[in-house]
């Protein structure tokens, strides 16, 4: 689902990355929101090339096509200043691989370690493919221990209508 603009302006960095563009609705609000650079990454090649026609003029986002977590670690070689990442990768729910574990270790790997943390789905976390709450708070702790996590009500009714969607925020 895609972020609220006002948790976006809220979580300002210069820099957003996104995993899971889908159908850049994300992108369309980081660019509404101000972000000076956006960068995501789709896995299924069709929603790639859609996002890719869609924002073809915009020359402050960068869309690539493949892996998440490869692709945090390769776009942080680039990066010198705190990121907002929205961690949004995943399959539906027949998939057997969810990336937000080795996601989280991508952005560990980083000498920055004040990034802005936002991950999407939290009602689905300890299900099926899912990592557990526990899990996540552990891997976002092995980054930086005075990491403060909350939550934040992402509710939409024009995606979500029948359920609450909580994200949580890593930040320092």
């Amino acid at each position: 689902m895609p972020i609220d603009i006002n948790i976006m302006e809220k979580y300002m960095n210069d820099f957003f990355v996104e995993t899971g563009s889908a159908r850049g609705e994300t992108i369309s609000k980081a660019l509404e929101a101000g972000f000076k650079e956006i960068f995501s990454v789709e896995l299924k090649d069709k929603r790639y090339k859609r996002c890719k026609k869609k924002f073809s003029k915009n020359l402050n986002v960068h869309l690539f096509c493949g892996e998440s977590p490869q692709f945090i670690k390769d776009i942080m070689k680039g990066i010198d200043a705190p990121i907002t990442f929205w961690l949004d990768a995943h399959g539906n729910s027949s998939d057997i691989y969810n990336p937000l574990i080795e996601e989280l270790k991508s952005i560990s790997d980083h000498h920055i370690k004040t990034h802005t943390i936002l991950i999407d789905d939290m009602r689905l976390m300890g299900h099926g493919i899912w990592p557990s709450k526990e899990k996540i708070i552990e891997c976002i702790k092995n980054i930086n221990s005075d990491y403060v996590i909350s939550y934040e009500d992402n509710y939409d009714a024009k995606h979500d209508i029948h359920r609450k969607n909580e994200i949580m925020v890593a930040f320092v």
